[in-house]
């Protein structure tokens, strides 16, 4: 099986580096239009499902997805984004956090947040099942940039810190393969 791995569109608490974790901001018209760009680098004959993570910024491009494609819609619970707790909502640089990531290790956990172990624990049934089935075509996924790190731990059995390293940029696609194959295709 096929998948590619994208973020949801930019948000403006993107934009005003605010914490997000399972809070939510709307998709600022600029991110609607890299996500669409996004949509026109892939192959539409090759996804036959849209899957996305609840949150309604990961729902939004999942939506214009699956419209864009006329594709089915399958929200995955175990792919919203790790909560960061007692942070969500403020600032970055209010949270030493302007210039590094939220985790610094596999099992940082921001105050009342989870840690990235905690969501390998509830995003693991989702990519066993991926990983056995044999669907004809490609799932397009959308989540976010922390669970997305994890999904592609898991995927590709990465080790926790080679996980921590993977960064995803709002324009890049992620193109995995079941070999345990990588390819980053920017839009």
């Amino acid at each position: 099986m096929k998948l590619f791995l994208t973020r949801h569109p930019q948000t403006r608490a993107n934009q005003e580096g605010l914490v997000l974790g399972r809070g939510d901001s709307r998709p600022t018209p600029e991110g609607v239009a890299v996500f669409r760009r996004v949509l026109d680098c892939l192959d539409a004959e090759a996804i036959a499902l849209v899957i996305s993570s609840p949150l309604p910024r990961a729902l939004a491009g999942a939506r214009m997805a699956a419209g864009f494609f006329n594709r089915r819609l399958e929200i995955e619970p175990g792919l919203a984004e790790l909560s960061c707790g007692q942070w969500e909502g403020r600032p970055r640089s209010e949270l030493g956090l302007a210039n590094r990531s939220i985790r610094r290790t596999w099992t940082d956990r921001p105050p009342g947040g989870e840690s990235c172990q905690d969501a390998e624990k509830r995003l693991s049934p989702l990519v066993q099942r991926l990983k056995r089935e044999n669907r004809p075509g490609a799932a397009l996924v959308v989540g976010h940039a922390a669970v997305n790190r994890v999904f592609l731990k898991l995927w590709l059995n990465l080790d926790s810190d080679q996980a921590l390293t993977l960064e995803q940029a709002f324009h890049e696609v992620f193109v995995l393969d079941d070999q345990g194959g990588l390819k980053v295709v920017p839009a």
